[in-house]
């Protein structure tokens, strides 16, 4: 089994309410190490709460948050992730139409061409 070096980043437009949610999916056959996770925005009029959900998007799912989620902030919580499983990170009230960005550093085991992030709202 080969491996390379996990740096995947994502962003999405955050909504009339300053919310905004990415869901990252990792590719079936890789398995992340996952040792960083940044979030940030390029406008932080408005401070926003960020929050990482991992498997489904909801409140028993939380695996971190931060109350910097557009100045900036790093978690160095550890997440060894298998194909098939998913990282939600969501932003809540901060600035409407700032982008919103988080970056995933780590390790992957067997890696494929590309990643698998897409924005959901």
């Amino acid at each position: 089994m080969s491996t390379a070096p996990l740096y995947r980043q994502q962003s999405v437009v955050l909504d009339g309410s300053g919310n905004g949610t990415i869901q990252i999916d990792i590719p079936a056959v890789e398995n992340w190490s996952i040792n960083a996770i940044t979030v940030n925005a390029n406008i932080n009029t408005i401070e926003a709460q960020c929050r990482i959900y991992r498997g489904q998007h909801g409140s028993r799912f939380l695996v971190d948050s931060t109350i910097s989620g557009s100045s900036g902030d790093t978690s160095d919580t550890i997440h060894d992730m298998l194909g098939g499983e998913s990282l939600y990170v969501e932003w809540q009230s901060g600035t409407p139409g700032a982008t919103a960005s988080v970056t995933i550093r780590g390790t992957i085991s067997n890696p494929q061409q590309v990643g698998g992030f897409r924005a959901v709202s």
